[in-house]
């Protein structure tokens, strides 16, 4: 069952990603591309992995502003003698924004950079979990242990 988490929607509707053009030359700085991401939901907590191979922690920027998750950064051409041929790798900043939505706690975020898969964890707000509720029995005698209203243990 898919909660109410505002999340999971964006990202089947949203952009996947914006190519940079017809011509396979990577323009550093003309464009901010989109991030191939990936999300689910399980009982507290949403995770994202983003895609964003070649890059270092410190050029990746994951903030809450406006309600919003902004996963931000850039990732460097890297310089070589050689003159290029042919480039399908991305190149230059790249931003995506994800609205968090009232179910998500904004103060509980962790983000981790792995073998270029930046994994990012969202905790959920524990007013907004689902909660199950004990039901006891309140009559004056207890039922009989065999009885279909005998507490279940």
């Amino acid at each position: 069952m898919v909660s109410s988490c505002h999340i999971p929607r964006f990202v089947v509707r949203g952009p996947q990603f914006v190519a940079f053009g017809p011509s396979a030359k990577a323009e550093q700085g003309t464009a901010r591309t989109n991030i191939p991401l990936s999300v689910w939901e399980d009982e507290g907590k949403v995770c994202i992995e983003a895609d964003l191979p070649g890059s270092r922690p410190q050029d990746i920027d994951v903030r809450v502003e406006d309600g919003s998750l902004r996963i931000s950064g850039e990732r460097v051409l890297p310089q070589r003698e050689a003159q290029g041929r042919h480039n399908e790798r991305r190149f230059g900043a790249f931003e995506r924004v994800l609205p968090l939505g009232k179910t998500l706690d904004p103060s509980r975020i962790d983000a981790e950079l792995r073998d270029g898969v930046l994994s990012i964890t969202l905790y959920k707000r524990p007013e907004t979990q689902t909660q199950k509720v004990q039901v006891k029995y309140a009559g004056e005698a207890s039922p009989a242990p065999d009885s279909p209203a005998a507490p279940q243990s």
